[in-house]
C-alpha cells in the first residue's frame, strides 16, 4: 500500500493561505456540532517523521476548543500500564461522548515496536486481530475513528536539534529503521483497512499539502458522522435454542461442623493459589452474578477472609454514573481489571448490559444484543493476555428469594439490602429468567464458561464457589 503512493503532490502557489482559513472555521463548527450531537471522534496519526507529525496535529489543534479535546502522545508503556494488557491503556483513554480524543502515536506504533522485538509474524497476527475487535466495538458503540498515516520517502539522516524536541526512544527508532519497519507497518495497515475505520495515507513530502489534507479529511469524516449520527451496526444478531437455568442440580445442605471445616481447608487453599499468582504473575477475574439476595456479597467476604489485601480488589457494579456513561460501556470495566499478579472480584458486572438493562428497556434493544458478542471478545482479551476468568452464576428459587426479603425487612441490621428496585425486578421474574438463560448461552465460550452454583443454601454454596475457583486455578497454575 504505501509504496504505490505518489510522495511528490504539492499545492500551487498561494492554496495553502487560501485554503486554511475556511477549514479552520468549518472544523470549529464540526466540534460544536459534534459535542451537541454527543458523537465521539477519535484521531489518530501514525508516521515517519515525529516533527513533522507534531506541526500537522498542531494545525488541526488550533482551530478547536482545547475544552472538548484530549491530547496523547503515545510513547512507551509506563510501569503501571506495563501491568495490563496491550490495549488497556488505550481503553480507558476512548472520548466520552461528543468528545475528541488525539492520539499522537497509538496502538500501531506500539505494535510496531513488539513486533521487531518477537517476530513480525507472531506478534501482528495476535495485535490485528485485537485491533479490530477494538476498534470495531468502538465503532458500533458511535466512535467516529479517524486514522492518519502521514507518509515520507525513507531518508538515511540524523534528526537536528529542533526537532529532537519532544521525541522519544521509539520516535528516534523509528526514524533510524524506517526501511525496516516499511513491511511491518503496510502489513498492519492492510490487515486493518475496514469499512468502520478506513484509513488515509497523507503524502507527506509538501508539509503545506500534509496539513491540508488532514484538515480536509477530518472535516469529511466528521461531517459524516454528523449524518449517520453515530449509528451502530447491529452486531450479528441470531436466535439460538437453549436450556433453562431452573434446571441445575442441587448441592447438598451440610451440617455447621462440616461447614467451617471445609471452609477453613478452602480458604487456606485460597492463600496458596493468590502467593501463586502472584509468583506467576497471572491475574485472576472472579466475576459473581446472579439472583437478588443470591448471597454474592457473602460469598465474597468468605473468599477475601483469607487473602492478602495488598494483590486483591473488589469491584462492586452499581448503576453507571454520568462519567461511566458518556463511555463505551465496558470502558468502566477496564478500569477495574487486574494487574499481572493480582485479582479482581467483580460483584456483578459488565452482564448487566444484557440482564437489568435489557429487562428494563434502559438500553436500545440492538446495543444490547450486540453486547453478546463484545462481551465474548472482551473475555476472550483478557484470556488470551494470560488471564484466569471464572464466572459463576448464583441461583435461587422464587420461594428462597422471597423468604430472603421478608428477613432483610424484618431485620434492622439487613435491611439497608433491601430496595423497590428488589421488589420491582422480582415481578419480572420470569423476564430475567429469559435473559440470565440467553445470557448463559451466548457466553458460556470453552475459554470463559459459566459455573452454575445452586444457592438456596447459603453455607453449600459458599464452599461450591471456593471449591470452583481453587480447582480452575490450581489447573491453570499448575498445582494439580
Amino acid at each position: 500500500m504505501l509504496q504505490n503512493l505518489d510522495l511528490n503532490k504539492k499545492l500551487k502557489k498561494g492554496e495553502f493561505t487560501k485554503q486554511l482559513p475556511d477549514l479552520r472555521t468549518q472544523l470549529g463548527e464540526l466540534q460544536r456540532k459534534l459535542r451537541r450531537a454527543q458523537i465521539p471522534v477519535i484521531i489518530l496519526f501514525e508516521g515517519w517523521e515525529p516533527a513533522l507529525m507534531s506541526k500537522v496535529i498542531n494545525q488541526l489543534l488550533v482551530p478547536l476548543d482545547p475544552r472538548g479535546f484530549d491530547y496523547y502522545n503515545i510513547g512507551p508503556s509506563s510501569p503501571e500500564e506495563s501491568k495490563h494488557s496491550f490495549l488497556w491503556r488505550f481503553w480507558v483513554k476512548t472520548p466520552a461522548k461528543g468528545r475528541i480524543t488525539i492520539f499522537d502515536r497509538s496502538w500501531y506504533s506500539s505494535s510496531a515496536a513488539r513486533s521487531m522485538d518477537a517476530g513480525m509474524d507472531t506478534v501482528i497476527v495476535k495485535d490485528v486481530k485485537e485491533i479490530n475487535t477494538f476498534e470495531r466495538q468502538l465503532a458500533d458503540s458511535g466512535v467516529m475513528i479517524i486514522k492518519l498515516f502521514l507518509h515520507v520517502q525513507d531518508e538515511d539522516r540524523t534528526p537536528t536539534d529542533e526537532e529532537v524536541c519532544g521525541l522519544v526512544k521509539d520516535d528516534l527508532e523509528l526514524i533510524k529503521r524506517q526501511k525496516q519497519y516499511i513491511p511491518i507497518i503496510d502489513k498492519m495497515i492492510t490487515a486493518t483497512e475496514t469499512p468502520l475505520a478506513p484509513w488515509t495515507i497523507v503524502e507527506s513530502a509538501d508539509e503545506e499539502f500534509a496539513i491540508l489534507k488532514v484538515l480536509k479529511t477530518v472535516a469529511s469524516r466528521m461531517e459524516s458522522a454528523l449524518e449517520t449520527n453515530g449509528t451502530a451496526s447491529d452486531g450479528g444478531y441470531c436466535k439460538l435454542e437453549y436450556p433453562t437455568i431452573q434446571s441445575t442440580p442441587a448441592y447438598p445442605k451440610l451440617n455447621s461442623d462440616t461447614y467451617h471445616t471445609k471452609l477453613e481447608k478452602y480458604q487456606q487453599k485460597l492463600k496458596k493459589v493468590q502467593m501463586e499468582l502472584y509468583r506467576q504473575r497471572r491475574p485472576l477475574v472472579l466475576v459473581f452474578e446472579g439472583r437478588d439476595a443470591a448471597g454474592k456479597g457473602g460469598n465474597i467476604l468468605r473468599i477475601t477472609q483469607s487473602l492478602n489485601p495488598r494483590t486483591y480488589q473488589v469491584v462492586p457494579t452499581g448503576a453507571p454514573n454520568d462519567v461511566e456513561i458518556s463511555h463505551h460501556y465496558l470502558w468502566r470495566f477496564y478500569l477495574g481489571l487486574p494487574e499481572k499478579g493480582h485479582i479482581s472480584i467483580f460483584d456483578r458486572s459488565w452482564y448487566g448490559r444484557v440482564l437489568v438493562e435489557r429487562v428494563d428497556n434502559i438500553t436500545p434493544e440492538q446495543d444490547w444484543r450486540r453486547a453478546y458478542r463484545e462481551i465474548n471478545e472482551f473475555e476472550k482479551a483478557m484470556v488470551d493476555d494470560n488471564a484466569i476468568l471464572i464466572k459463576m452464576w448464583l441461583e435461587i428459587t422464587k420461594e428462597e428469594q422471597l423468604q430472603r426479603f421478608i428477613e432483610r425487612v424484618d431485620n434492622p441490621l439487613k435491611n439497608w439490602k433491601i430496595s423497590n428496585d428488589d421488589w420491582r425486578a422480582r415481578e419480572k421474574w420470569d423476564e430475567y429468567t429469559a435473559a440470565i438463560d440467553e445470557m448463559i448461552a451466548r457466553t458460556s465460550q470453552p475459554y470463559a464458561p459459566w459455573y452454575i452454583v445452586d444457592s438456596n443454601d447459603k453455607q453449600s454454596a459458599r464452599l461450591q464457589s471456593q471449591k470452583i475457583i481453587i480447582d480452575v486455578t490450581e489447573k491453570e497454575l499448575g498445582l494439580k
